[in-house]
């Protein structure tokens, strides 16, 4: 097989996690914004993104993601908070995000983006900051509904992170569809 796929690598979200996100959706839809929703089978957090990849470098690279989840422990970590990307002014992306002291999800991306170094994606010089996506706006959104989104609670409650999968990307005019390409179980906690 030759050519591209796109791709990224993420940790799937549970999902009685990802209705609790709908609903906090449906909650925010009537406010008269112009928000495209993600759909509850499109959200993750995404560990790397990896853009086109030769399908002749998938082999190497789940070689790669399977030592990694050989040599590193299963986690905790909880989605709290919600906030926008990049600013309140000019908002691109709505997210729900992971705890501040998740440092072990901040770790192991950071081992993820460091063993694709050696596939050639260059080494991602800003601070990882893991976030489920949840909206993007279809153009200005009123200051008012950011205010009250950014007002908005929001807790998942404890998830136990015991895999990541490497993810296909395929782009669609309805949007994206994600199908797993392999799924990396990570060790026990010790």
């Amino acid at each position: 097989m030759s050519g591209t796929i796109r791709s990224f690598i993420a940790i799937e979200i549970p999902l009685p996690v990802r209705r609790s996100v709908v609903a906090l959706q449906r909650n925010l839809g009537g406010a008269g914004s112009k928000v495209r929703w993600t759909g509850i089978n499109n959200l993750h957090i995404t560990l790397q993104f990896l853009g086109d990849v030769a399908v002749a470098k998938l082999a190497g690279i789940e070689a790669a993601l399977q030592e990694l989840a050989l040599q590193s422990a299963a986690f905790e970590m909880r989605l709290t908070g919600v906030g926008v990307f990049p600013n309140a002014r000019n908002v691109r992306v709505l997210w729900v995000g992971a705890n501040s002291r998740t440092e072990c999800l901040n770790e192991f991306a950071k081992k993820v983006r460091n063993r694709l170094i050696n596939f050639g994606f260059s080494k991602e010089n800003r601070k990882f900051h893991a976030h489920l996506t949840i909206g993007r706006p279809r153009g200005q959104l009123h200051r008012a509904f950011v205010e009250s989104f950014l007002a908005t609670e929001f807790d998942s409650g404890t998830i136990q992170v015991d895999q990541f999968v490497l993810m296909k990307s395929e782009l669609h005019p309805t949007g994206s569809i994600y199908t797993p390409i392999e799924r990396f179980t990570l060790n026990k906690p010790r």
